[in-house]
């Protein structure tokens, strides 16, 4: 306990130099060790450790007494590294980037081109793994690139808050710049693939496609986090265009997999793809079922529907074939097009590496998602017009109630809907259209079951179809066949002689449009 109006000793040391605040070892040469301190000396080994020499001294305007926050040996020439050294605890805000290529001997200052303010001295430089000359460099509140070794110096921030950098690295297997803050946590960079690629030639491009990094066809692990894999595509527009833009997605026969609308803004644009096939069209219903005719009002997010006048089965799009299906691995193109340009390079998708399935089961698990995708879209088609054809149905004959002498007509239209109800009843139970997907009062027909059949291959994760889910596969296009039959039949004989005798009193005919 101090006496009475004495001092208390501050014993931290934090002002005590001595310490060795940054080592690194050269990748490239075995033994070659870089230290530097928090009083500001820089030395060098070439001999694991044994004898040491200081090149502080060689070092052009380097005050005294700064904190060498970060040394990088470079990963491309032996002899050459970076380095930073932070002056803000001697109030030297300036900051001090250095390069040398001959072990210390000499040194170049990459200072000059970095914008000065309070918050510009500098805690780390990274080298690019993949492009020699580009660099990272993390300041205390911003980060900047270079992509000519330094001479020029440009804001890297993004979304990235403006705090303190204290440490980079380029996850070197995905190409992920990854970013340790002081106070602002870890932020990742996905797929730095186009700094990467960046050139000067790149830049004086009207339009540029860069070259996709590998993706992996990854999965959720249980009791693990939710993975979504997906491809990142880039490129490159010199100036802002009102061209349209899409991103399409070829396999390795040639067949689209998926075309995606493109940003249009200047400079570098990304477009997402999840690594899916689309999944099939959703049935859409106009006509609405007995059990609850409210259903419309019953649904969320129902206000495109209504304004559209149909309504999807309760869940279309969360579950089974309407969902899409994983890519399987292999070769694919991605062809970007731009107004009338079109360029194109190629991807690789890759097998979750801790799948035990081989490529060639995945490969025969989505042509059997292909085929099921395909009869699916068959089914909702088919429904989506037979809702179209017995909506105008039910509408004519309320007009046709309010008038006289038209009970025949009556008759003949109620005739002809059973007709078609005859058909959508084998394509899907219309109780699921109530809105309960769980209603177990009609058994589950064609639709709903195709649906859960492809639902039910995806589980399988990476293996092929089983011969149980095959041989349903094979019934269930058997029944998809026979309606389909039925359906055309109709569409040949009925619907003409249905619309002459309309014709013969003096109404407009039943319409059937394209419902794709």
């Amino acid at each position: 306990m101090q006496p009475s109006g004495g001092l208390t000793l501050d014993n931290l040391a934090v002002e005590y130099g001595c310490v060795v605040f940054a080592i690194a070892e050269s990748p490239l040469e075995k033994g070659c060790i870089w230290a530097g301190t928090n009083d500001g000396l820089v030395q060098v080994t070439r001999d694991g450790g044994k004898t040491w020499t200081n090149v502080t001294k060689n070092i052009p305007g380097l005050p005294a007494r700064g904190t060498v926050s970060n040394i990088e040996p470079s990963r491309y020439e032996a002899g050459t590294a970076y380095l930073t050294v932070d002056f803000h605890q001697m109030n030297n805000r300036d900051p001090f980037v250095y390069k040398t290529t001959d072990y210390g001997r000499t040194w170049l200052s990459l200072s000059a081109d970095i914008p000065k303010s309070v918050f510009s001295y500098c805690h780390w430089i990274h080298e690019d793994p993949v492009q020699q000359g580009l660099l990272y460099l993390g300041t205390e509140n911003a980060i900047f690139i270079s992509f000519n070794d330094g001479r020029n110096w440009l804001p890297l921030q993004n979304n990235l808050p403006h705090a303190p950098v204290h440490h980079m690295v380029v996850q070197t297997h995905f190409n992920d710049l990854v970013v340790g803050t002081y106070g602002r946590g870890f932020w990742i960079m996905d797929d730095i693939t186009p700094l990467q690629q960046l050139s000067d030639e790149v830049v004086k491009s009207d339009v540029y496609l860069f070259r996709p990094r590998p993706a992996y066809r990854l999965h959720s692990i249980a009791g693990g986090p939710q993975v979504n894999p997906e491809v990142l595509i880039n490129y490159y527009l010199k100036e802002e265009t009102k061209s349209e833009v899409t991103v399409t997605i070829l396999d390795g026969s040639g067949e689209e997999v998926v075309s995606l609308p493109g940003t249009k803004q200047r400079g570098v644009n990304r477009v997402t793809w999840n690594l899916r096939h689309p999944g099939a069209r959703a049935a859409k219903l106009r006509t609405k079922p007995e059990g609850n005719p409210r259903v419309v009002e019953e649904l969320r997010y129902r206000e495109t529907w209504e304004r559209e006048g149909w309504y999807p089965l309760q869940n279309w799009g969360t579950w089974g074939g309407f969902r899409g299906f994983l890519a399987a691995p292999g070769s694919y193109t991605v062809k970007l097009k731009v107004g009338d340009r079109e360029m194109s390079e190629k991807l690789e998708v890759r097998k979750d590496p801790r799948s035990a399935g081989s490529t060639a089961d995945i490969q025969e698990q989505v042509r059997l998602q292909l085929e099921i995708r395909d009869d699916l879209n068959t089914c909702s088609d088919m429904i989506s017009r037979l809702e179209w054809m017995r909506k105008q149905l039910i509408d004519l004959k309320d007009v046709l109630t309010a008038g006289k002498d038209s009970a025949k007509t009556i008759a003949a239209v109620d005739q002809f809907d059973k007709k078609l109800q005859s058909v959508e009843s084998e394509l899907f139970q219309r109780t699921i259209a109530e809105g309960d997907t769980k209603s177990f009062r009609d058994p589950q027909k064609i639709y709903m079951k195709l649906a859960a059949l492809a639902g039910d291959v995806g589980s399988s994760v990476d293996f092929a179809p089983n011969k149980q889910q095959r041989e349903v596969c094979v019934v269930l296009k058997e029944r998809l066949g026979v309606q389909k039959a039925r359906f055309e039949e109709m569409m040949a004989k009925d619907l003409p002689a249905f619309n002459g005798m309309l014709k013969e009193k003096g109404i407009s005919g039943i319409i059937v449009p394209d419902v794709r």
